[in-house]
């Protein structure tokens, strides 16, 4: 079962803005489109992934998507957590962020299991 939640902020999770820069979220597909204050687009074009264990792991595979809006003390973003893939015991976040400061773009990965059945 997937799940979208948005635990801290109660607008659509779609998209957030920060120092001209607009970064939109598709949570179905798990890509990103930038949009600058310039006009110009970047869209992801392929789902992103992960390699693991020697298999390739989509992130819309996941059986447990939860999405939330995020605002610190350096930007705004959007944090992500996936579990659940096939039965492999990965679990990980992303932060996709940007930092109000400069408008720079961030995308983090952070491993909370990163290989399956590692000992």
């Amino acid at each position: 079962m997937r799940s979208a939640k948005n635990s801290r902020c109660e607008t659509d999770m779609t998209e957030i803005k920060a120092s001209g820069i607009t970064l939109e979220f598709d949570e179905e597909s798990t890509k990103f489109t930038i949009i600058t204050g310039d006009g110009a687009v970047w869209h992801w074009l392929d789902t992103p992934s992960l390699s693991a264990g020697g298999k390739l792991y989509s992130f819309t595979d996941a059986e447990k998507m939860n999405h939330e809006k995020v605002k610190n003390g350096v930007g705004v973003g959007i944090r992500s957590r996936y579990e659940g893939f096939g039965g492999a015991d990965i679990r990980f976040e992303t932060f996709s962020w940007i930092e109000e400061s400069s408008g720079n773009v961030f995308f983090e990965w952070i491993p909370i299991n990163e290989v399956p059945d590692c000992q």
